[in-house]
């Protein structure tokens, strides 16, 4: 390979020695690579951002200021035409678009970096205590073993993340609270530059997108959420890593998470799916968050959290003590969407019936003919009856919606789904037995 040295017009850049080929400069990567590598305007300003998954220039450039010197300005194709003019203007060589492309993605593989993880490692921790009574510092949260761990975990889980990405951690925290009471704010003073309000979807590549350069982020209005979505949430935030095929690119690229998921609500029953909540970990705020004091324990509530990490860098990111598990399963039926149609079943089932109940058609009961009616506890329920007899609808407005929503109540109340005899009076229907 020859080379030579080119002496550029303007003589305030240096000399840079090209690969000649055919007497000429050569205008493929090569060469792009070396004014990248001699040029002083140039040396050592690409890197790629792995958390937000983005080449940058984490200094001046000669036609742009880096904007953003912690986390490196965004590379984009306006850059790429001026380093294509500053090549022709100072060296004579012209080169194409593609060409210039392919070399930067070259050099910024090669100076790969995280901005979380510098920030982290610069921290050292004064050994004061701290993050296990955040949330009941700066948001007058009850303390108890479940809300302790739960706020270790919260700072713990965002450590992991930055540096281990793709480890698991499949809960979402959620703080529950008046609004204006500053959730949004901690999340993001906490978070930072590396805070995102925008996740709101959870299917496709524009989910996956919302990502990119994120630690904490926030999923506002969850009581706004339907069963449906709040189950697309739930496989969402179980993933370890995001496979997406990048604008122009020709190979899907996969991205280990990064991301620390936390909700925030105004109300106090939005978990909408009574059986399977267990990845939420609702948290009750009731204290105006003092904005000042939290951005003053900032760097030390996760000094905290990094000296945790290297300590036990395997320690499993869930809830370990028995207390914490059991209030948590208490805090999650507490959060549960309370349906209105239960203030009328639940009072309906604990009333007596006849006991020739099954013998009767639906509606009021014939007279005993002289006799006096037996009355026992009911043991079992058509949903029919409940729908027709209870809620008062007529038969042919039920619907499968409709079913659905009885049998979560009757599940959540404890009666056992199920085809049983309901003699004359609903004999063809499903229903359920009472739970003994």
């Amino acid at each position: 390979m020859n080379c030579e040295k080119i002496t550029p017009l303007n003589e305030s850049f240096p000399d840079i020695e090209f690969v000649i080929e055919r007497e000429k400069v050569a205008k493929d990567y090569r060469n792009v690579i070396a004014l990248f590598t001699q040029d002083e305007s140039l040396v050592d300003s690409i890197a790629f951002n792995t958390l937000s998954n983005r080449v940058v220039f984490t200094r001046n450039m000669p036609w742009r200021k880096c904007s953003d010197v912690r986390n490196g300005t965004e590379w984009t194709d306006s850059d790429t035409l001026n380093f294509i003019r500053h090549a022709g203007d100072n060296y004579r060589v012209i080169f194409r678009v593609e060409t210039v492309d392919h070399a930067i993605m070259m050099l910024a593989q090669e100076r790969r970096f995280c901005p979380i993880q510098k920030y982290l490692d610069q921290l050292q921790w004064d050994g004061i205590p701290r993050i296990y009574n955040v949330f009941a510092d700066f948001l007058g949260v009850e303390r108890n073993a479940y809300t302790i761990e739960v706020s270790s975990l919260f700072f713990r889980a965002a450590v992991t993340r930055a540096y281990r990405p793709g480890c698991q951690f499949d809960h979402v925290i959620i703080l529950q609270g008046a609004q204006g009471i500053g959730k949004s704010s901690f999340l993001r003073i906490l978070g930072g530059d590396w805070y995102s309000s925008s996740i709101r979807k959870f299917e496709g590549k524009e989910a996956i997108e919302a990502l990119n350069g994120v630690l904490i982020g926030e999923i506002p209005e969850l009581q706004g959420f339907s069963k449906a979505e709040v189950e697309e949430i739930k496989a969402f935030i179980t993933r370890t890593e995001d496979s997406v095929r990048p604008a122009y690119g020709r190979w899907v690229e996969h991205s280990p998470r990064r991301t620390l998921f936390v909700g925030t609500t105004n109300d106090d029953d939005y978990l909408r799916d009574s059986t399977g909540n267990r990845r939420f970990f609702p948290i009750i705020c009731t204290k105006a968050l003092d904005f000042k004091a939290l951005e003053a324990a900032r760097d030390q509530l996760f000094a905290e959290a990094v000296a945790l990490y290297h300590s036990m860098p395997n320690y499993p990111l869930t809830l370990h003590s028995p207390e914490a598990r059991a209030l948590a399963k208490q805090a999650q039926e507490e959060a549960n969407y309370h349906d209105p149609w239960e203030d009328i079943i639940l009072p309906w089932l604990d009333k007596e019936i006849r006991a020739d109940h099954w013998e009767c058609e639906a509606g009021e009961y014939p007279p005993c003919d002289g006799h006096t009616a037996q009355w026992v506890m009911r043991d079992r329920v058509a949903t029919l009856e409940i729908w027709c007899e209870c809620l008062k609808f007529p038969i042919e407005k039920m619907t499968t919606p409709n079913s659905k929503r009885i049998a979560n109540i009757m599940r959540r109340s404890g009666w056992i789904r199920g085809n049983y005899r309901y003699g004359e009076r609903y004999p063809a229907s499903r229903g359920y037995i009472k739970r003994l």
